[in-house]
């Protein structure tokens, strides 16, 4: 069964350029490359930007501004000893 199809929107590649893999061949309103965007491809494509804002706007943390996020997303992880 294919996926109901909303144009580009929805489609889990929006984020690829028209020139790739799978956009390349398709056309808009086709069902054979298109596939439905997740919530988590919506956070895996997020720009850090992006992602900082966002969890500005959602958070009630010490890190309350966009750029403390993105500062924050932007610095090296932390290596725990086991």
């Amino acid at each position: 069964m294919a996926a109901e199809h909303d144009g580009c929107k929805g489609c889990k590649y929006i984020w690829k350029e028209a020139n790739e893999e799978p956009c390349a061949s398709c056309k808009c309103n086709c069902t054979d490359n298109y596939k439905r965007q997740t919530n988590i491809d919506v956070f895996t494509t997020m720009t850090p930007p992006l992602l900082a804002k966002w969890l500005s706007e959602i958070t009630n943390h010490e890190r309350g501004t966009a750029q403390e996020w993105l500062d924050w997303l932007n610095e090296e992880i932390e290596v725990k000893d086991e």
